[in-house]
């Protein structure tokens, strides 16, 4: 059976909270339990991180790096930067290995994203690729370099990407992202950080780091914005 605790009047929580706490120590008491007063001693958790809710703008996009090239002297060969009248095009052409994301190709888009953000004549940006998919997710040598990280450089490693997204995602104009084939795993965040996704019937897209048994939390923050908490659960920890 369960017992009512009795009404607590009271303008502080802690006040409310130690009211209900003494509270249940009489029906304990009357249940035949002698809970000293002292229990929990030992047991107090103090957080070592402090969580603040911030709205996302409230948080200002930062570049990772110092730009290496730009649209005019552009030097990118597995990311192709092309800006037109009021309209530019950041490409993936390394579709000799399905688009998988190294670090020269992190780099370009970074690069692109940096000028992009200082370009008001730009009023819309297309994300696209070359070659059959649009992106096979990281390329398998992040992964053993990954695997030979400290716990602290993985993280490092981690955050610099999910950075880079949200970089993507600022962008002052309209994104728009072409998938002329599927796209896994980091491929599927880059899409997800577009404001508009537009696919070929074809085209399949699955986080497949879950099939590794590694987490795909670097493309969980955008992908949940776009398709929402539901179905971002159901694609992150199902691999669907």
């Amino acid at each position: 059976s369960v017992k009512a605790v009795g009404v607590v009047e009271a303008k502080d929580w802690l006040e409310i909270e130690r009211q209900l706490a003494q509270k249940e120590s009489e029906l304990l008491r009357g249940e035949g339990v002698d809970v000293p007063a002292d229990h929990l001693q030992g047991y107090t958790y103090t957080p070592q991180t402090r969580v603040v809710d911030k709205q996302p703008w409230d948080i200002v996009p930062a570049p990772n790096c110092v730009p290496k090239c730009s649209s005019s002297n552009w030097s990118h060969a597995d990311v192709n930067f092309e800006v037109g009248d009021g309209i530019a095009y950041i490409t993936l052409n390394r579709p000799q290995a399905n688009n998988a994301l190294n670090d020269s190709m992190m780099q370009g888009i970074h690069d692109a994203c940096f000028e992009l953000h200082m370009r008001q004549d730009i009023r819309v940006v297309v994300l696209r690729a070359e070659g059959k998919m649009f992106c096979a997710g990281g390329d398998p040598r992040i992964f053993q370099e990954a695997a030979a990280m400290s716990d602290a450089a993985n993280r490092k490693s981690a955050i610099s990407f999910m950075k880079l997204l949200y970089f993507f995602q600022c962008l002052p104009q309209l994104t728009v992202g072409l998938a002329q084939g599927s796209a896994m795993g980091t491929g599927l965040g880059l899409l997800a950080a577009c404001d508009i996704v537009c696919t070929v019937s074809s085209a399949r897209f699955v986080a497949s780091e879950v099939k590794l048994g590694t987490c795909p939390a670097t493309i969980a923050p955008a992908l949940s914005a776009k398709i929402g908490p539901a179905y971002a659960k159901r694609v992150l920890c199902t691999a669907e």
